[in-house]
């Protein structure tokens, strides 16, 4: 997807396809940015079709007829009864940047934009002993002070030691990759060394994952875990292939075998 910063007269969501994610700046407001990801955030239709015809740093004027921006049949924009949605109107559009993003959770409750690309492909999962370098800022840009500001934090994926948020942006991402993740209040909670803060609507979090460490539960019920420690050679364990190499003497055919152990499942058995 694209990530796009841009400033305009009014704010603008729609629902046609595109894959881009869009930060729009009010002229007549505070500046303050409103993300929307084309395609599923909601826009008037002149600027879905309009802004993915701009350069980074191109400013353009868009000239809609009233079927392309709020006097649309249906429009998913809902504007007040003063204003002019039947006239021609005039979109002054500024396209600052554009970067791809991810929408983790399929509602835009979690969007992560890559900062720089992974050393590796594996993602942590569940029990994984994951460390990281946090930052965070309101969505408003304001520093927020954590705990572990400057210092990298250690914590168990899957346990619910960080805010859920950020636990499922970090889960798509890989060593070594650094990312910034934006999390919408509906997915902060409150953890040590990250509590929640009150009133925030969204936080951005900067995230640079410096390693993580698989842990295993064997068996599935916390009685077997296996922690890695370094790198095996090859690609086959016991768990895949093995070869029990047994040695025996024929006997008489009216004689019953003597009972079998048991062994791991896809175990070849060769006998000499």
């Amino acid at each position: 997807m694209l990530h796009i910063f841009g400033s305009q007269n009014h704010r603008f969501v729609s629902t046609k396809s595109f894959s881009c994610l869009l930060d729009v700046f009010q002229i007549t407001g505070k500046g303050t940015p409103i993300r929307q990801v084309l395609g599923k955030s909601k826009m008037i239709l002149g600027l879905l079709e309009g802004i993915p015809t701009m350069l980074k740093g191109e400013v353009a004027v868009l000239k809609m007829k009233p079927e392309l921006h709020y006097g649309e049949d249906d429009c998913p924009v809902s504007v007040s009864d003063s204003f002019p949605k039947d006239a021609e109107l005039n979109f002054e559009i500024e396209l600052i940047e554009f970067s791809k993003i991810k929408d983790v959770t399929e509602d835009l409750g979690i969007l992560k934009k890559v900062i720089n690309e992974a050393q590796s492909w594996e993602n942590p999962r569940d029990l994984y002993e994951v460390k990281a370098r946090v930052l965070a800022k309101a969505g408003d840009g304001q520093p927020l002070q954590l705990p572990t500001t400057g210092e990298p934090i250690m914590f168990t994926f899957g346990k619910s030691e960080v805010p859920k948020g950020l636990q499922m942006g970090i889960g798509t991402m890989s060593r070594g990759e650094k990312a910034v993740i934006y999390v919408t209040s509906q997915y902060l909670s409150q953890s040590p060394p990250i509590p929640f803060v009150e009133g925030i609507e969204e936080v951005h979090f900067e995230v640079d994952l410096i390693h993580f460490i698989q842990v295993r539960d064997v068996l599935g019920d916390g009685r077997l875990i296996k922690r890695h420690i370094r790198d095996g050679k090859g690609i086959d364990t016991l768990m895949v292939v093995c070869f029990l190499i047994i040695r025996g003497k024929g006997k008489p055919s009216d004689q019953a075998p003597p009972p079998q152990k048991r062994r791991p499942e896809n175990c070849q058995v060769v006998e000499e």
